[in-house]
């Protein structure tokens, strides 16, 4: 079997196993298990798909579901694991499609138990990890409550992996605490499946039998070390559960032996809003209730009259909704219309207000004030960005590795990113904002309402360079003349090398897209012939305007340049 895998190897095995020859794939796996507690061997092989994570892209994916779940990480050094998380972090950093599985196995890691320890280096390794995927891809946090419902044990599962698992799901909320209502609605929720199956008659004639049962024996056979275990099985269960939940609740409520009231004040709503939406519907539930009581004994948040208040709303309607405003009830926006409205949005994100409020039969400020106060939603102005195929997406991988791999951090200040653009007589304007005020539409039209533009309008090119230590002197070509080759060579590349030593010095990267003037061999051959260092046509991705600053400019440049229309080239 093989003993140094290189990533040579490992190629040849994956690409034999996508033609369906799985001898080499098979001896690759084997190899991997026999060599896990080899620290050395193990860290080289993940620095060496670290640097190579390109192969993921499209495929071998089960590759990765091995590492995942063949590998014995709760047994793993500090080193090894800091690697394994360096190479998934990479790896979603190339293709975030890679979070979901990565996410799943870090959800896994938090039921990892060994001779009933609580806490272990594998849980800290865990909770790093989802600090860096959350910080990296943000997306993520909406994958965290499905994945953490998913990956919650059954009841039927050994206390202590339990324990462990709601632990570290509390662990979580320190730097997840915008998900504490969810993660605790998952856990209560989980509680409750196993408070209907301990009534209190069940649990007290486990009890009693049990008492009766020791009675029967003398007292050498009686077992002196009582761990105070409830005889019922889901009691008993129950019981160290709740005690995490209390334990957590205690951590949160008390600072330095005395009462946070804010804190205490914030968890008491999440526990309430949980209460209310799980606890109160769910028959004959006896002993999860008793956490929100728990709160409540840290601090008087709620009166005497807070409480009647409860019954009488309880009494009347069946539910404790603590949203309901005082005064007269409302006509309009009611919850009705609230939850018709969220469906349109669910159906379809693109909305007009306007439209909404006519085949709802509300006024725009009340459909107004329900996206903004009751579904928490913002509008966003729809973006552009480059149609990126999968080609496309190779290519930019591939640039981000040679740049990490040829460039220095220092050397991004070194590089001359340029282009050339078109500026036309018709100007830009934003057909959104730019608005005449004026009484009627005719004096409008007569103080500047009409835009009048030519469908053939004249234009003239400019080329441009833009560095760390400004722009360059810009190159503007006469009416109707565009960029060729020819003058590509004879006048822009001559300029653009005394503009770089004027901006930069000597040492200078030139960087140009892939425009067939840049390419043509002419052009490469006096590239290649008067610049020292520079981003040649097989290293700059195609469709990749995005990357070059000098055109993230162009849109404030052309606002500036372009506001209004120009009646002139000369003007322009």
């Amino acid at each position: 079997m093989l003993q140094n895998i290189t990533i040579d190897h490992i190629k040849e095995a994956l690409d034999q196993f996508n033609r369906g020859q799985k001898y080499s794939y098979t001896v690759l796996t084997a190899t991997i298990k026999e060599n896990q507690t080899n620290d050395n061997w193990l860290i080289q092989l993940l620095n060496e798909l670290r640097d190579n994570v390109d192969l993921f892209e499209n495929m071998n994916e089960q590759f990765l579901d091995f590492l995942q779940l063949q590998i014995h990480w709760t047994k793993q050094s500090k080193a090894v694991l800091d690697t394994f998380g360096t190479f998934q972090i990479t790896l979603i950093s190339s293709n975030t499609k890679h979070a979901q599985r990565y996410l799943s196995f870090i959800f896994t890691l938090f039921t990892a138990t060994e001779n009933s320890i609580i806490h272990l280096p594998i849980h800290d390794f865990a909770h790093e990890t989802l600090q860096q995927l959350v910080h990296i891809v943000p997306l993520s946090v909406t994958l965290l409550c499905p994945t953490a419902e998913q990956h919650f044990p059954f009841m039927t599962k050994d206390i202590n992996i339990q324990v462990i698992y709601i632990k570290n799901l509390l662990r979580s909320l320190s730097y997840l605490s915008i998900q504490r209502s969810r993660y605790l609605e998952i856990i209560v929720s989980k509680l409750i499946r196993i408070d209907v199956h301990a009534s209190r008659q069940d649990i007290l004639h486990a009890e009693k039998i049990n008492i009766e049962n020791e009675l029967v024996f003398s007292l050498e056979q009686l077992n002196t070390n009582d761990n105070n275990e409830m005889k019922h099985d889901h009691a008993d269960k129950l019981d160290c559960l709740m005690f995490v939940l209390f334990e957590y609740i205690t951590n949160i409520s008390i600072e330095n032996g005395v009462v946070n009231y804010q804190e205490t004040k914030l968890l008491f709503k999440d526990l309430l809003n949980v209460f209310n939406k799980i606890l109160l519907p769910t028959h004959d539930s006896s002993h999860v209730q008793f956490l929100i009581f728990y709160v409540c004994s840290f601090h008087t948040v709620v009166s005497d009259s807070t409480v009647r208040w409860w019954q009488h709303l309880y009494k009347t309607t069946g539910t404790i909704d603590l949203k309901t405003p005082t005064g007269r009830p409302r006509i309009i926006r009611t919850k009705h219309l609230i939850r018709k409205l969220k469906q349109r949005f669910t159906d379809k994100g693109r909305r007009s207000a306007r439209q909404l409020s006519k085949s709802l039969g509300a006024s725009r400020g009340t459909m107004g004030r329900i996206i903004r106060e009751d579904l928490h939603l913002h509008a966003y102005h729809i973006t552009t960005q480059p149609n990126l195929q999968d080609y496309h997406k190779q290519r930019r991988i591939s640039f981000a590795y040679w740049v990490r791999k040829s460039l220095r951090k220092k050397d991004h200040r070194k590089i001359l990113f340029t282009d050339d653009k078109y500026f036309g007589l018709n100007g830009i304007f934003n057909r959104q904002n730019d608005r005449v005020y004026t009484p009627s539409r005719q004096e409008a039209d007569e103080h500047g309402g009409i835009r009048q533009i030519s469908k053939f309008t004249k234009r003239i090119m400019v080329w441009l360079g833009a560095c760390k230590n400004g722009l360059t002197t810009p190159i503007i070509f006469a009416p109707g003349e565009t960029l060729t080759h020819s003058n590509y060579v004879e006048v822009v590349l001559p300029h653009g090398l005394a503009e770089d030593r004027r901006l930069l010095g000597d040492d200078f990267i030139y960087q140009q897209d892939n425009a067939t003037p840049h390419t043509h061999k002419n052009s490469l051959a006096w590239i290649k012939n008067k610049f020292t260092r520079f981003i040649d046509e097989n290293k700059w991705p195609p469709n990749s305007p995005d990357l070059n600053i000098w055109i993230i400019m162009c849109g404030t440049l052309s606002a500036t340049i372009c506001t209004g229309r120009k009646s002139k080239i000369i003007i322009l």
